[in-house]
């Protein structure tokens, strides 16, 4: 036996302990420690057991290269808890002991739902009208304060009595809105807006409670408020309501398990009684108004007389898309309390919070009769120290109402949330708030990685890219928490290396993953936002002349399960989204063979390449260039002058990571991928071939074009031999230099500028960049105390203006992933880094770093310290990996253990102490 040795992680389907899972075969995920050296795991054996029943005894099995095991036994219950163990052989073939036991337990499966939706008394929603899409664009009275098309939350009760002393209860639940249960009053789970944001057609989440310990015998209350949530809700650039239709409904099912064997099954049905709520709207964009003068003291308890409300009606809705929830919910990250009260040089009363947040408040107060409470949030302060409304378009308000009647009352409005660092107070006295705090709301996601260095303001850069992450991990990958809240792709693209390290973000992408595969259109198009809000989906096509498609965005149906491969190394990844990924570049090859305005005066060469070029269709191009936005139309001229260009690099380097996928896929599962690698071979070569003559210039000018991104596209892309790649980062770094190092380039290049300039040899210039405090620069957002990531370079000129815009998009976060890799020192040598490269970066600057990252082997640490020629690091190398630590011509092979080394570091070379 091997004491030394620990399986100290086991996780279920990515998930700690999960309560009610769908899953027939949910996959196991371990990691082990140990105090020793060079540790690798040669077999292990897994036991799944119910109750003192075991399930699946795997026996001493040889463990596979990455740490993940797929449930092999049996058929699984539904509505079973299952307790799961785990140990491992070494090396030396001494086994550990087994780990403590990890639990999971399965939710309805085959079973599926006994009760049927209902619906409370309510009157249709009124949709929203239509408007032009360039209306959002553009301030409007009639933009805000439409409240009169809201209506009220629906309160439902539902009385039962229990018979006897209760074993085992659990309440299964959905609604066509965003609800809240209780039983007797007290809330089941701790989630916020359940059931979330899914692509609802095909995919509506239910949720699990756990409720045992809130039941007695005797009577009993069900009590559930639901809203309007993004079923009925506004949503989208446009505010569109009614995205999947216009009434309320709820679905739930409540299993009693006695003491003494005996069941029993509560449903929705008619016998669940409804009253119009004191919540008189909801909404996710406009905000919650909440009346207590409107009240039902006790109406979730039992004893209340509830003689006055009325049945619910029973639908014929299907409950074919429920499926029990695959991630974990929203939940209240943390509390923090106000740092400032605010008089504004208007006289405004504005409570600062200190960090920009995704969140709801929670606020005490002491009330008189008719009191009325009015809390608007925004981001920031305008220039003069005043409030600022930052968010423009249709029923953006982000304002919380609260009618008092005389009493002590908490004000926590539950049924929306904001993007806010600051709340506008009015209507009532300061001196009536006893107390006000900002709740931090996110999605429950592990933390994975830190990152710490001796520079303060990188330190700031890295704070803010967690809290942009962790405010826009809200049940899907949102861009923003304000005026979009929606899933668009080319956001996450773009940061989910970033957001890899930073989260444990395999389940949750893998899931988004899943509703993108459902939305994909029969053409094999992918939209740009994931769940594609019907509405929302209008409107792109009207922007993007009949498609709601981009290059850069809708390639993350390839791009983003390739990250999470080369992050996690699980396979099966790459194989459940393949048939998506297929569909898709035949989607792209038919677009791009479509024929131009003005194709018969191409030349021969011109026609020839036109098949390989993806300049068809609709891009967003290289969106949001810093020096175009100083011109009123300055997106559109973005969009103009780069779609082309970087259309077709996409197209090329999405080619190339599906190339990637294909030999992974042939090499782990054995798929019979050749002849699709030779074809695609072939198209890639053409692609980039098409690429340099159409835009690459023999002396590297790129479109003959002044604009950053395009060259750092090519440079991606790989479409020019080295000479003319050289030209072409010269070209670059020429026009870095003649900006006197700062930043021109968008959404589309970002992510790979630092990349491509290490690469060829011009890690000054990366350098230059990262440290860069003036406009347009990652540290001018700290420079000028931001606390997340701006949508826009310049949000905030340099001339003080704050601009109308989000101050907590992670787009341009990506640059997190650079920092790690290079100044923390980690980066992946094989997917999942079952081998890994420390390499720090010694000339940028930084005196000492600290960068850890739990990765699915176990922890990797890089801590060093370079001072006066020494060089000082402490690397931790998880069991069952390999690594390499590099420093400057040297490098030492490394297996798993903590190991310290010193070196002594002139101008040149290593001298080894």
């Amino acid at each position: 036996m091997n004491e030394s040795l620990l399986v100290d992680y086991l996780d279920v389907d990515g998930r700690c302990n999960p309560l009610g899972l769908d899953t027939k075969h949910p996959v196991f995920h371990y990691t082990v420690t140990s105090s020793g050296y060079d540790k690798h795991i040669t077999y292990l054996h897994i036991v799944v057991s119910r109750i003192d029943d075991i399930v699946w005894d795997s026996g001493k099995i040889p463990a596979s290269e990455h740490p993940y095991i797929t449930y092999a036994g049996p058929n699984l219950q539904s509505k079973t808890r299952y307790t799961v163990k785990l140990r491992v052989w070494d090396e030396q073939h001494l086994p550990c002991p087994f780990s403590k036991e990890s639990w999971f337990e399965t939710g309805l499966l085959e079973d599926g739902f006994q009760a049927d939706w209902i619906e409370p008394v309510q009157e249709n929603a009124v949709p929203e009208p239509e408007i032009p899409y360039f209306w959002v664009f553009k301030p409007r009275a009639d933009h805000r304060g439409n409240t009169d098309r809201c209506r009220p939350a629906q309160n439902m009760r539902r009385a039962f009595s229990l018979s006897g002393r209760v074993a085992k209860a659990r309440l299964y639940a959905s609604a066509h809105g965003v609800y809240e249960a209780w039983v007797n009053g007290e809330k089941a789970g701790n989630t916020y807006l359940d059931p979330g944001i899914s692509t609802y057609q095909k995919r509506l989440y239910y949720q699990t409670f756990e409720i045992t310990e809130s039941l007695q015998e005797g009577e009993n209350i069900l009590s559930f408020t639901v809203a309007d949530g993004w079923w009925i809700g506004r949503i989208g650039l446009i505010g569109s309501s009614c995205q999947y239709g216009n009434r309320l409904g709820l679905i739930y099912q409540l299993e009693v398990v006695y003491e003494d064997g005996r069941t029993q099954t509560i449903c929705s049905d008619s016998e669940t009684v409804c009253s119009e709520s004191e919540i008189r709207y909801a909404d996710l964009y406009i905000g919650q108004k909440t009346d207590l003068r409107m009240l039902q003291k006790g109406w979730k308890q039992p004893g209340f007389d509830a003689s006055t409300w009325k049945p619910c009606l029973v639908g014929t809705e299907s409950k074919g898309s429920l499926i029990a929830q695959p991630i974990d919910g929203v939940i209240a990250y943390q509390y923090l309390l106000s740092e400032a009260w605010l008089t504004t040089p208007s006289g405004e009363c504005v409570v600062d919070f200190g960090q920009v947040i995704a969140g709801t408040i929670e606020i005490l107060l002491e009330a008189e009769d008719n009191d009325y409470l009015k809390l608007e949030y925004s981001e920031v302060l305008d220039e003069s120290g005043n409030y600022l409304c930052n968010i423009m378009g249709r029923n953006k308000d982000q304002v919380d109402e609260l009618a008092c009647t005389k009493g002590r009352h908490t004000f926590k409005p539950t049924f929306t949330y904001h993007g806010f660092r600051y709340v506008k107070i009015s209507g009532i006295d300061r001196h009536k708030i006893l107390s006000i705090s900002a709740i931090v709301l996110t999605s429950e996601l592990r933390k994975t990685g830190e990152f710490e260095c001796s520079d303060e303001q990188i330190n700031q850069l890295q704070q803010n890219i967690v809290w942009s992450q962790r405010a826009n991990m809200f049940s899907i990958p949102t861009d923003c928490p304000q005026r979009e809240k929606m899933g668009w792709t080319g956001d996450i693209q773009i940061f989910a290396k970033t957001g890899c390290f930073n989260y444990d973000l395999k389940t949750f992408l893998s899931v988004w993953l899943g509703n993108l595969r459902e939305e994909q259109t029969e053409d094999g198009g992918v939209p740009t936002i994931i769940p594609n809000f019907p509405k929302q989906d209008w409107m792109q096509r009207q922007i993007g002349g009949g498609y709601n498609t981009s290059s850069g965005w809708s390639d993350a149906c390839i791009l983003l399960p390739w990250y999470l491969y080369q992050c996690y190394a699980d396979i099966s990844i790459l194989a459940e989204n393949f048939i998506c990924m297929q569909r898709y570049l035949g989607f792209i090859k038919e677009q791009a063979a479509q024929i131009p305005e003005g194709y018969d005066q191409f030349t021969d060469e011109q026609k020839q390449r036109n098949q390989y070029l993806w300049n068809k269709g609709y891009h967003f191009g290289d969106w949001l260039i810093p020096s175009l936005l100083k011109s009123d139309d300055g997106i559109n001229l973005g969009r103009q002058q780069t779609r082309d260009v970087v259309g077709s690099c996409w197209y090329a380097i999405t080619l190339d990571a599906y190339l990637q996928i294909c030999t992974m896929l042939v090499q782990e599962l054995g798929w019979p991928l050749q002849k699709e690698i030779a074809e695609k071979t072939r198209l890639l070569e053409s692609v980039r071939k098409a690429i340099r003559d159409e835009f690459v210039t023999a002396e590297g000018r790129v479109s003959d074009s002044n604009l950053q991104g395009l060259y750092i596209m090519v440079l991606q892309s790989k479409c020019t031999d080295a000479a003319l790649r050289r030209r072409v980062a010269e070209q670059l770094v020429s026009l870095l230099e003649k900006n006197g190092w700062r930043l021109d380039a968008g959404f589309s290049s970002i992510s790979f500028l630092m990349d491509v300039l290490v690469e060829h040899g011009y890690s000054e210039a990366a350098h230059r960049l990262l440290f860069q405090k003036k406009s347009p620069s990652w540290l001018y957002m700290v420079e000028k105390n931001a606390t997340t990531i701006w949508e826009k370079w310049e949000a905030v000129t340099e001339e003080g203006k704050v601009e109308n815009a989000s101050y907590n998009h992670y787009a341009f976060g990506c640059i997190g992933d650079w920092i790690y890799r290079t100044i923390g020192g980690i980066r992946a040598g094989s997917p999942g880094y079952k081998h890994i490269i420390i390499y720090p970066d010694l000339d940028a600057g930084i005196s000492k770093a600290y960068c850890s990252l739990v990765s699915p082997f176990g922890t990797i640490i890089c801590d060093w310290q370079f001072e006066n020629n020494i060089y000082t690091i402490t690397v931790q190398i998880p069991v069952n990996t390999t690594a390499e630590l590099r420093v400057r011509d040297v490098v030492l092979r490394l297996g798993s253990g903590k190991h310290d080394f010193s070196f002594k570091i002139p101008c040149k070379g290593v001298l080894l102490d």
